[in-house]
């Protein structure tokens, strides 16, 4: 893939540009990819969340819908992140990326979950992750990138109210010694109705300014645009 990445600023904060014309549109590189995005993923019982929305999608060619967007989401924050992070622009799926679902009750009721909960400034929180995104390095050493997602319909949401709620969603987990997992907010945005990124780019900032007491370290926003064949990512830390 031909990628270019600069460095943008919005209402004073530093963003990377990050952006590709890849060839394929979220819809037909996740169905390119259904070997491990759904086929692998039926193996392993009560891996996937949802299974019969995954189903329609893969199997009966149903319209992509929110959860299936999640993948296509975190996939293409792996690409910025493997070259980031592991110095490789062209990495393999199930390989250096690992994409894995994991939800509110991973455990499904089999054994307790550590972070279960978490508290954020005295308050207690349930966690949910909709994606772990695992970076595995030449050693086989990983990076844990823990993923809420959330895609808009139309133009007219808060911006500020959604990222609050992804925020409080997520555990700080410490993987290894150390070692604290990621925080990645991503906005996917598939929906050429939406064009006018200003009004998010002010509540990213409007958001780290009035609830940073509630942001943990190695927190980021990607403000995901792929729309037809080509994708951007806007990323920022809110650290």
């Amino acid at each position: 893939m031909k990628i270019s990445e600069v460095t943008l600023f919005f209402y004073r904060m530093e963003y990377t540009l990050y952006e590709c014309n890849f060839g394929l549109t979220a819809t037909e590189f996740l169905r390119k990819s259904r070997n491990y995005f759904y086929d692998e993923r039926l193996k392993i019982p009560n891996l996937l969340p949802d299974q019969g929305i995954f189903k329609k999608f893969y199997e009966r060619n149903a319209d992509i819908s929110p959860k299936i967007k999640e993948d296509s989401a975190v996939w293409v924050l792996a690409q910025y992140c493997s070259v980031k992070y592991l110095n490789n622009p062209n990495p393999t799926l199930g390989e250096e990326i690992i994409i894995n679902p994991f939800g509110s009750n991973p455990t499904k009721g089999k054994s307790f979950w550590y972070w279960a909960n978490h508290i954020i400034r005295g308050k207690i929180y349930s966690t949910d992750i909709d994606r772990i995104l695992y970076l595995v390095k030449p050693n086989k050493d990983r990076l844990m990138l823990n993923c809420q997602v959330y895609s808009p319909i139309s133009p007219n949401f808060n911006i500020k109210k959604k990222l609050l709620e992804k925020n409080r969603q997520i555990s700080e987990i410490q993987y290894t010694i150390n070692q604290t997992a990621n925080t990645e907010i991503l906005i996917f945005i598939d929906n050429s109705n939406i064009t006018d990124l200003s009004a998010i780019f002010e509540g990213i900032y409007n958001f780290k300014k009035e609830y940073f007491l509630e942001i943990r370290s190695n927190t980021f926003v990607n403000v995901i645009v792929w729309v037809g064949s080509s994708f951007k990512l806007y990323r920022v830390s809110l650290n």
